[in-house]
């Protein structure tokens, strides 16, 4: 029996770790994970009566947590709407998510694991979206051409943060075939992305990947050949595909409708926070508010519960408190990424995965759904448990 005890930490911990790289395989495919978030809660809980849980200091759950109490009191200030998409799926699961799995000492084996887990189930996810994708293009033009795989910015985001794991991997790896399979993985995963036609992700995988370049080589000849390689890659997949092209290009045009909609929500977003600048109108109040600020003639052609921008959706909702409560979580969130330098295939991931999800924020709202927040604050807390065990 008292051999059994002992082996039990060991046991329940591969269990949680088993858990956690089902919760990321999950992410992609999008199926069960709640379930999986509410076992490695049920495990850790485990863990923690067997004290195999360390409570640890961060300021990290100061900045996430500030956030968290500022949307939870827009609540009752503004007596809005009540509904928990928001504050549970989005904002308080992620959170918990964060603290749990920081608060468990994870090897870096356990980390590889996981890590790679995330981008090897977007791929197998992503041939599946290819292979229905030609089947029904096949069958109802008999055109064998890919359109959206997926028309969803929110999976155009966890591709992105896949690209940028890959590119991280790559460049941190020294065995040839291990580079052969991530090139191939990288391939599919940069495939997708241009495939979901979401210009904002594209910009922001674009920069995010310059971003973790200089990091990891600095500014020399060495960097620039990746670049202009990764670049090459684009091109390819723009020649191959004229209505790629022509998606990036419309960027600038003034004819396009998502391009004016977004102008006029911006503007109307704006106007909204100044009706109340220190709350603002209250979450999940957007759409309550935007019919009576847009143009007559745009009235009933635009309908949208989000501005397509994080910082004027948030400060429409949550004034210049909330503003500052988000953007004071973003600076504490870079602070502790960049000073961490313990593994580096980590801090290049959420470098450049916190990089794309800023940026991209201008033209969307991914940072606040539920499969982007999952991965960042997953990966964040990887990182908080690195550090302390001083990996």
């Amino acid at each position: 029996m008292q051999h059994i005890l002992t082996k039990l930490p060991k046991f329940t911990g591969a269990i949680l770790e088993g858990l956690v790289i089902l919760f990321v395989i999950s992410i992609p495919f999008r199926h069960f994970t709640g379930t999986l978030a509410s076992l490695i809660l049920l495990f850790w809980l485990i863990q923690l009566c067997m004290g195999q849980v360390k409570f640890v200091k961060s300021w990290l759950y100061l900045g996430v947590g500030l956030f968290f109490i500022v949307v939870l009191s827009s609540y009752f200030i503004n007596i809005t709407r009540f509904t928990d998409e928001r504050i549970v799926g989005h904002i308080l699961t992620p959170m918990l998510l964060l603290y749990v799995i920081s608060s468990i000492k994870w090897s870096k084996a356990s980390i590889k694991r996981i890590i790679y887990a995330f981008p090897i189930a977007m791929s197998l996810k992503l041939l599946q979206l290819f292979y229905l994708q030609l089947s029904a293009t096949a069958i109802f033009t008999s055109k064998n051409r890919l359109t959206y795989i997926d028309n969803s910015n929110i999976y155009a985001q966890i591709i992105t943060f896949s690209c940028i794991t890959i590119l991280a991997l790559l460049l941190t790896k020294k065995q040839f075939w291990v580079r052969i399979g991530l090139a191939i993985l990288l391939l599919i995963n940069v495939a997708g992305l241009m495939f979901t036609f979401s210009r904002g992700q594209w910009i922001g995988f674009a920069i995010a990947s310059i971003i973790v370049l200089v990091r990891c080589y600095g500014w020399n000849r060495k960097t620039l050949l990746v670049i202009s390689g990764l670049g090459g890659i684009a091109l390819l997949f723009l020649c191959f595909y004229p209505g790629l092209s022509e998606r990036l290009f419309s960027i600038f045009s003034p004819q396009l409708t998502s391009n004016t909609h977004r102008i006029i929500l911006w503007k109307s977003g704006i106007m909204m926070g100044l009706i109340s600048p220190l709350w603002g109108v209250g979450v999940n109040m957007f759409p309550e508010y935007l019919p009576s600020l847009l143009p007559p003639a745009t009235y009933f052609k635009i309908f949208f519960f989000h501005a397509h921008n994080i910082y004027i959706h948030t400060f429409a909702e949550l004034g210049f408190i909330g503003l500052f409560s988000l953007l004071f979580m973003f600076a504490i969130i870079l602070k502790h990424i960049y000073k961490f330098k313990a593994f580096n295939p980590l801090q290049y991931i959420l470098l450049g995965g916190f990089a794309s999800l800023l940026i991209s924020g201008f033209f969307d709202f991914t940072l606040f759904y539920r499969s982007s927040m999952y991965i960042l604050y997953l990966f964040l807390g990887l990182m908080v448990s690195l550090k302390e065990s001083g990996g």
